[in-house]
């Protein structure tokens, strides 16, 4: 009984936090539309910083395909793949300007991350909290003090196309959230409105792989942080210690 009290407690603070991690790192995530909102806690003032734009910080190439950014994306979440990066945090001082390129200076944080692919199961592990997904559905998996991870039961995870259709309609559409650009290889979105706690930030801009198609490397600008996610060995052969948090 105290273990199953215990992975309850667990689902509900770790649930959050993974919601967070998936849009930190992939800028998208298996949470429902509605579950898609401003990411400021109850109570927490927004941020008050300077709102970036696109021409403030780069020249992309041109307007971007909606159709080959949602391709980019099936591709990327139906690709078997396995990799190991970080993600990076930068602070922004109030009207400083940000290479969203090329990061510079220190990050204040790093954090290891952990991504897999393999026909129905997926692995997206940000530090020591994973979102593990398979034929039952999906759990949100914590390490213990212990080494061991423990797990919510399963709850149901969206379909491929629900996810993809979510994408699509941020980019694409009169009520769309951003403008989509190219920029040498990668893509770009910019907020059609100011906003520092958008799903996608003020701008964010993701590399995907040129062989394999998966995403390498993906940076967002919000307000006074500046996070940026890549990988650092990718590999197409994927092993049952990819799949699992550790």
């Amino acid at each position: 009984m105290a273990e199953r009290g215990l992975e309850l407690i667990l689902a509900l603070i770790i649930g959050a936090l993974l919601v967070i991690g998936a849009f930190v790192v992939f800028g998208q995530s298996t949470a429902s539309d509605s579950d898609l909102g401003p990411a400021t806690s109850q109570g927490e003032t927004p941020e008050t910083t300077a709102i970036p734009t696109i021409r403030d910080t780069l020249v992309p190439s041109s307007p971007g395909d909606p159709d080959q950014f949602v391709q980019a994306w099936r591709t990327h979440l139906s690709t078997d793949h396995a990799l190991d990066g970080f993600l990076e945090i930068y602070e922004v001082a109030p009207g400083a300007a940000v290479d969203i390129r090329s990061p510079i200076g220190i990050p204040f944080s790093s954090i290891s991350v952990r991504r897999a692919i393999l026909d129905d199961r997926e692995l997206d592990q940000v530090g020591t909290s994973a979102l593990s997904i398979g034929p039952s559905g999906q759990r949100s998996c914590e390490r213990q003090q212990s080494g061991v991870y423990l797990c919510t039961d399963p709850a149901a995870s969206p379909s491929l196309s629900a996810r993809l259709a979510l994408i699509e309609r941020r980019i694409d559409g009169d009520d769309s959230e951003y403008e989509l650009w190219e920029d040498e290889g990668c893509w770009v979105v910019s907020a059609r409105e100011p906003t520092t706690s958008g799903t996608w930030g003020q701008l964010s801009r993701w590399c995907f792989d040129e062989t394999v198609g998966v995403l390498i490397e993906r940076t967002t600008w919000r307000g006074s942080r500046l996070e940026r996610f890549f990988a650092e060995d990718l590999r197409t052969k994927v092993t049952e210690t990819d799949l699992a948090p550790g």
